[in-house]
């Protein structure tokens, strides 16, 4: 796994914005085999971490980036997020 989508998980802020300023892309997509590619911003919405959706979007994440047939936006509207949803719909 690769240490922004650690991060995400582990809902760390400070090093979500070290590995953006780094020069991580904020659509780095995972490489696990056993799981679908999610980019960091999917792996947000997966874990409910709202302000960590919000640095990605403001970092550039493609909003409407697919893993498999799910969106960051499906997967906050399964999760019942409506402070995600609306920042996805936003952006």
């Amino acid at each position: 796994m690769a240490p922004i989508h650690d991060a995400v998980r582990a809902g760390d802020v400070e090093a979500v914005r070290r590995e953006l300023a780094s020069g991580v892309s904020p659509d780095l997509k995972e490489q696990i085999i056993s799981r679908a590619n999610h980019p960091p911003l999917m792996v947000a919405a997966q874990h409910e971490q709202l302000e960590i959706t919000l640095l990605l979007i403001e970092a550039g994440a493609d909003v409407d980036q697919a893993a498999s047939i799910f969106t960051p936006l499906i997967i906050a509207c399964h999760r019942g997020n409506e402070a995600i949803i609306a920042a996805l719909l936003a952006a």
